[in-house]
């Protein structure tokens, strides 16, 4: 046995069904024009073929390591010895963790200013 497709205006009107079916639980009368689809819905969805639902996912660009400029904000996020050790990598420069992480960052801007 082939299963059948159901039209949407058969989903409609199942629908229209079941709500006044609610309505009457409730007390609510119900009147004819509700269970009525009207001509202008029954032919703009004649044809019409179920979809699936768009979905849209952003691209992300990731810059190369060796083209990123990391920013003071990006550097704070990193432990001394991560900055330490990205500023040997990137510009062969040894930073001097003993001093405060600030003072790390502004080395580590000023190595990468001259790297430009």
């Amino acid at each position: 046995m082939v299963p059948t497709v159901l039209s949407s205006h058969h989903h409609l009107k199942i629908g229209i069904k079941m709500f006044n079916t609610i309505k009457k639980l409730f007390g609510v009368k119900t009147s004819t024009v509700d269970t009525e689809i009207p001509n202008n819905v029954k032919v703009k969805f004649a044809n019409a073929t179920p979809t699936t639902p768009l979905t849209i996912k952003p691209k992300v660009f990731k810059l190369e390591e060796k083209h990123r400029v990391d920013t003071p904000a990006s550097l704070t996020k990193m432990t001394k010895v991560q900055i330490d050790d990205l500023a040997k990598e990137k510009f062969g420069v040894d930073l001097d963790r003993r001093k405060s992480k600030a003072d790390l960052i502004a080395g580590f801007m000023s190595a990468q200013k001259k790297a430009k």
